[in-house]
């Protein structure tokens, strides 16, 4: 029937559509498939549906220096004593909801802000 061809064109031009997408895409095969599941797995992290602790969302809190910060370079200590290094710190923030706490030196918070406002 006529539907029948119709679909079998459709099918051959998606399938050369595809491959030729394919032959543009300078990765391999396992380097795109690593960059389909990092790109599911960051959608499920940043859809607020995942794990609580206790009832609260879970939270990285990650404490560095400013001029670490600034240079880029260093390590920066998390709540639990791990250390991570500055570029590690500031890729994981840049997916998360952002918290700033300034100290000053005898660890006294001299502010405290967020980079979404919940209530006066």
């Amino acid at each position: 029937t006529a539907e029948s061809s119709n679909s079998g064109d459709d099918e051959t031009t998606a399938t050369a559509a595809r491959d030729a997408a394919a032959a543009r895409d300078p990765r391999s095969q396992r380097e795109r498939c690593h960059d389909a599941l990092k790109l599911a797995l960051r959608h499920t992290l940043a859809s607020g549906t995942l794990g609580t602790h206790r009832g609260l969302p879970v939270t990285a809190i990650i404490t560095m220096t400013l001029k670490d910060l600034d240079a880029g370079c260093g390590y920066a200590m998390t709540a639990t004593g791990s250390r991570v290094s500055i570029r590690d710190a500031i890729r994981m923030a840049s997916h998360a909801h952002h918290y700033l706490t300034i100290f000053d030196d005898d660890g006294r918070a001299l502010y405290l802000g967020r980079s979404k406002r919940i209530a006066s």
